[in-house]
């Protein structure tokens, strides 16, 4: 399959979860729980790199690898919120047939493919080095 079709089938997708009738307080569940899971999830790497940034200064070469790799790894992270958020979504109704069909990689690859989620990284990454400069 190519990108091209993952990214069409992604946006009918997003577009058949919008036009169902789901009840606003699975909705609801189903976001809160998918928060509360990726912030467990990402709880990992984020002690991983404020260890490393802390163990490096902002004047070694590695400090940007860094910096680089947690860029990289949180608009990887990011679009993982959407697809457990789908996933809660198909547990809490097993008999809906639109959404059962609904393929979680394609949704994947869309929101990883978001320009915002890059536009956002890039302006993180420049305030925390920013802050770590001293600058702000």
């Amino acid at each position: 399959m190519k990108l091209s079709d993952r990214l069409n089938d992604a946006v009918e997708s997003l577009k058949k979860i919008e036009e169902l009738e789901i009840d606003k307080k699975v909705r609801v569940k189903a976001d809160i729980l998918s928060y509360i899971a990726a912030i467990f999830f990402c709880i990992p790497f984020v002690l991983i790199f404020i260890s490393l940034i802390k163990t490096n200064s902002v004047i070694m070469p590695s400090y940007y690898v860094i910096m680089a790799l947690i860029g990289v790894s949180f608009i990887c992270l990011a679009p993982i919120v959407v697809v457990i958020n789908i996933e809660f979504l198909k547990v809490s109704l097993p008999d809906n047939e639109e959404l059962q069909s609904i393929k979680c990689k394609n949704i994947y690859i869309k929101e990883l493919l978001n320009p915002i989620t890059i536009i956002i990284t890039i302006v993180g990454i420049v305030l925390i080095n920013l802050i770590f400069w001293g600058v702000i």
